[in-house]
């Protein structure tokens, strides 16, 4: 399977190489790239998330330790709204690499360089 580091770092290099095995791979390629791009907005926004609630967290710590029970009542709200939309881009974002992973699947590995281009199979 073609590494996505490949695909991102050559696009044009990889479509090249596997029209020497006969395999136009312009559509493929270009829906990898998006979706790569939108896996990575996903983790992202996980990311940010996450530490958003580990800011909260710790405050929440810091105010239980100083005796507020009603502002931390008040943070444990805000970390139960960070939590319910946690869920949702957890499943994008699996489902969004799931995807990818089966596109990387389709593509053909590249043939050798010195390998030449080949002909176009003769169909019946």
């Amino acid at each position: 399977m073609l590494q996505i580091a490949l695909i991102r770092q050559q696009p044009d290099f990889v479509k090249e190489r596997l029209l020497v095995k006969n395999f136009d791979a312009s559509a493929v390629i270009e829906t990898i790239l998006s979706m790569d791009e939108r896996r990575k907005k996903l983790q992202l926004e996980l990311e940010a998330a996450q530490a958003g609630l580990n800011a909260i967290s710790k405050e929440i710590g810091l105010l239980m330790a100083k005796g507020d029970k009603a502002g931390a009542d008040e943070k444990k709200k805000a970390v139960a709204s960070i939590k319910s939309g946690h869920g949702p881009l957890q499943q994008a974002l699996d489902l969004t690499d799931t995807q990818l992973q089966q596109l990387l699947m389709i593509l053909p590995n590249l043939p050798a360089s010195e390998v030449p281009k080949g002909k176009s199979p003769d169909r019946f």
